[in-house]
């Protein structure tokens, strides 16, 4: 799929799929960022947007949302929040 479809997709997922927010809320004392996968589902999850490959989006409200790309950045997104979850 060449990157330019990729970005249209990614773009009309965000503003007809994706509410105002993210909608979870987080826990204390840990930082959650709102991520969309693959599939189109959203998730709050404590791992840092750098530590995988992303697209960032603004939504109107202002809202961040780390759009993942590719199935192997969402398999390590997956693997980094389970360690975080084991340190708690």
């Amino acid at each position: 799929m060449e990157l330019k479809s990729v970005k249209l997709f990614v773009l009309w997922v965000l503003f007809l799929l994706l509410p105002s927010a993210c909608g979870l809320t987080p826990l204390q004392g840990m930082n959650h960022h709102c991520y969309m996968l693959l599939e189109g589902q959203k998730v709050s999850l404590g791992v840092h947007p750098d530590a995988v490959i992303t697209e960032d989006y603004s939504l109107p409200d202002g809202t961040a949302v780390h759009v993942i790309v590719g199935e192997e950045e969402q398999d390590k997104l997956f693997a980094l929040q389970g360690i975080l979850d084991e340190e708690d």
